[in-house]
């Protein structure tokens, strides 16, 4: 089952293809072996949960969220969204590029 393509597979594959091979990306962590050749590429569950970091957000050019994954590590995700929320100097730092079946792509504006 976890090798099956995923009825909104073409959308992930679109993310894949849309994010420049220098910039610095967290990502779900189904999707970090994706970006694995980027000179920055983290999960939002290591960044939030494990490291407790949230400053370091801005270290990344590509923030994308995956509300199809359900896995526990995506309570990395959860604590993400309501971080966003909840400042809204951090909502201004980063636009949404791409919203669709329920995957966010949010970049940096530099």
């Amino acid at each position: 089952e976890d090798y099956q393509p995923k009825p909104y597979q073409a959308t992930l594959e679109h993310v894949l293809a849309m994010i420049p091979p220098d910039a610095a990306v967290l990502c779900p962590t189904p999707m970090s072996a994706h970006f694995a050749n980027q000179p920055r590429v983290l999960s939002a569950y290591s960044l939030l949960v494990i490291d407790k970091k949230p400053e370091q957000l801005t270290d990344y050019d590509f923030i994308i969220l995956d509300g199809n994954w359900r896995n526990y590590e995506a309570i990395g995700q959860v604590q993400l969204v309501k971080l966003f929320n909840e400042n809204p100097p951090l909502q201004q730092r980063f636009r949404t590029v791409l919203h669709e079946d329920n995957v966010y792509v949010l970049q940096q504006v530099r």
